[in-house]
């Protein structure tokens, strides 16, 4: 993967198709043709019932939606990233803030995988993984698990997805005999 020399950070390559829905049927039947498929629970019951569902990728957690214990463990258990947006910190409304602190530590604490993301709805909004890393860390993110969110977990997600692609289904591999 290239590296930006001005980030030190690795950057996915190529362009990648996300689809977010928590539309079951329409998530089965569009898996096969987006790289990426992702979520956004309604709130911690919603979350634990859609980390059931092997289609998707990763979670987007909002501020609004406090992630369980439950939650997280499952999430860490079934390898389902977590993505905490953190573009809604810069409306510097301090409710956001605080809940969007409470939901990366508690993530932090129970040990479910990471990944910052901006979140951003207009180019403004846009931040680089050191930025994104930063934030995370003055919240109380501790620096590896920060960095890790915005270098590693993304990197491996998208290899993940370029398995998947692959294969005939997913976690199915075929073997072939030969005589």
């Amino acid at each position: 993967m290239p590296v930006d020399p001005r980030l030190e950070l690795k950057t996915a390559p190529g362009n990648f198709t996300l689809l977010v829905s928590s539309n079951r049927q329409e998530v089965r039947k569009q898996r096969e043709t987006c790289d990426l498929v992702a979520a956004i629970p309604k709130n911690a019951n919603d979350l634990t019932t859609l980390l059931v569902e092997t289609a998707y990728d990763f979670f987007i957690i909002p501020p609004e939606v406090r992630p369980g214990k439950r939650g997280i463990r499952m999430a860490r258990r079934y390898e389902t990233p977590l993505a905490v947006p953190l573009a809604q910190m810069f409306s510097l409304n301090t409710g956001v803030i605080a809940r969007t602190r409470r939901n990366l530590l508690r993530i932090q604490e129970f040990g479910g995988p990471l990944i910052l993301c901006s979140g951003a709805q207009k180019s403004s909004d846009l931040r680089t993984g050191r930025d994104l890393a930063a934030i995370a860390m003055m919240l109380g993110v501790n620096q590896q698990l920060a960095l890790k969110a915005v270098n590693e977990t993304p990197e491996w997600l998208v290899n993940r997805s370029q398995e998947r692609m692959k294969q005939v289904a997913w976690g199915v591999e075929e073997v072939h005999n030969e005589k």
